[in-house]
């Protein structure tokens, strides 16, 4: 399970993130989320050189409104994800053609 930190645009515009977002990535290539107040499920696929994709085709999320939630911003994230590096309790994934990044880290046990 990977609770994300911060969606980093550049190096120099990083935003970090407050309110509850996590992913857990499965072996059976379903995904599970919680994104601000709302939950989501759905599938990814992996590739070569460490392509990710997540299929918005299958993705459903409940659909409660959240006050000033950075809910959009992940999803249009996650639906231009290309690559993902896992760096021990780290997770990086990149998307908008790998110039910007979300920044997860393991959840503790």
């Amino acid at each position: 399970k990977w609770m994300l930190e911060s969606i980093q645009y550049s190096a120099v515009n990083v935003v970090p993130i407050v309110d509850m977002f996590y992913i857990l990535l499965k072996e059976d290539f379903t995904v599970e989320m919680e994104v601000d107040c709302n939950y989501c499920g759905g599938t990814y696929v992996l590739g070569d050189n460490n392509f990710i994709l997540f299929d918005y085709s299958t993705i459903m999320c409940t659909e409660a409104y959240c006050i000033d939630s950075m809910d959009t911003e992940f999803h249009d994230a996650l639906n231009t994800a290309s690559r993902y590096e896992v760096n021990g309790n780290r997770l990086r994934i990149y998307f908008n053609n790998e110039a910007s990044r979300l920044n997860f880290i393991a959840e503790s046990s």
